[in-house]
């Protein structure tokens, strides 16, 4: 089937670069001194080459050992990745992806989620943290069409100290 494609393709020239959009494609032979053929049924493609951006990422402590973080983006589709982590220094989007900090050890924690909406996702629930410990939460995502954004962090979140309990007495 591949080289069956590549045997059909036609290839346009002097068009120019088309801009990110939903693009209707239609075509028809025209051959001098022939009749012409029937157009082709519409054809959609889309060209997508922007990719999401990032914003606001937040993070807070919901226990000893458990943290939420929440980040807005521009696309509402594709996958959200995040991971957890005790360093301020961004991972990659790839080490993101991968469930790793900036190190390409495991992440504290890490996760991913559908994006079906823009605007704030309610993402990050961590679990598994240390007590009263500095974490921060580094977000990347892939829109519908694999492009990738920025790595946007959180800043630190501390999650709560262990409490204790004393009796008093009698």
């Amino acid at each position: 089937k591949a080289a069956e494609d590549a045997a059909n393709a036609l290839t346009f020239t002097g068009i120019g670069a088309l801009a990110d959009a939903t693009w209707n494609v239609r075509m028809r032979i025209e051959r001098p001194g022939h009749a012409n053929s029937a157009w082709s049924n519409t054809e959609t493609e889309t060209i997508d080459t922007t990719a999401p951006t990032l914003s606001s990422p937040t993070g807070a402590p919901t226990g000893e050992t458990t943290a939420s973080a929440t980040v807005s983006t521009n696309e509402g589709n594709g996958t959200l990745y995040w991971v957890v982590t005790t360093s301020a220094t961004q991972p990659t989007g790839t080490q993101i992806k991968a469930g790793q900090n900036h190190l390409g050890a495991a992440a504290s924690d890490s996760g991913s989620q559908a994006v079906t909406a823009s605007g704030v996702q309610a993402t990050a629930i961590a679990e598994g943290l240390t007590a009263a410990t500095v974490y921060y939460a580094h977000f990347v995502q892939d829109d519908a069409l694999l492009n990738t954004s920025a790595v946007a962090s959180s800043s630190a979140v501390t999650t709560s100290a262990v409490r204790t309990f004393t009796s008093g007495g009698d």
